[in-house]
């Protein structure tokens, strides 16, 4: 069992919330992420769209951090009570399109294709990857540039979002 919620709270950017949840339900299905191991669990997962100045704060007020970024993981763990069968994971990813945009344009991609890369990332800390030491860094990597490479052939990214344009004066 895999339930993801999206929600869009940057109102500088529309987001196919739909493709966003397709995108995040089959990354979430599909097993093994590792070869001698499948996912022995389900998912409940969140995933928001902040702007900027949210996600600054909530990197400042959860990880001590000043300044907005790329991608933040929540990871809750799994809900006691839940039977082996049927373990739940919760979650939630905090993603912010403006950084994407940014990073888009300083790596010469999209800023969707960004978008689905920051999604990946996120999943991939639920699914107990680390990037705390170079060694990890390059193993999440790895996996992560695997997963967009499969994800760009399984989905038209691009229409992931398109940026609104500022009323005019």
């Amino acid at each position: 069992m895999c339930e993801v919620s999206v929600r869009n709270r940057d109102r500088g950017y529309r987001i196919d919330l739909e493709l966003v949840k397709a995108v995040a339900l089959d990354l979430l299905r599909r097993s093994p992420w590792h070869p001698e191991e499948a996912v022995p669990y389900g998912f409940e997962l969140g995933i928001e769209f902040l702007p900027s100045g949210s996600m600054a704060q909530v990197n400042q007020n959860h990880l001590g951090h000043a300044g907005s970024t790329d991608v933040i993981t929540f990871d809750y763990g799994r809900i006691p009570g839940s039977d082996s069968a049927r373990t739940l994971h919760c979650g939630e990813i905090m993603i912010c399109p403006e950084v994407a945009v940014a990073q888009g344009r300083q790596f010469g991609t999209t800023w969707q294709t960004e978008l689905a890369r920051y999604l990946i990332h996120g999943i991939l800390h639920l699914h107990g990857y680390d990037d705390q030491t170079p060694q990890a860094r390059r193993v999440m990597k790895r996996a992560e540039s695997r997963l967009l490479r499969e994800t760009l052939a399984r989905f038209a990214i691009r229409g992931l979002g398109v940026k609104r344009r500022s009323p005019k004066v």
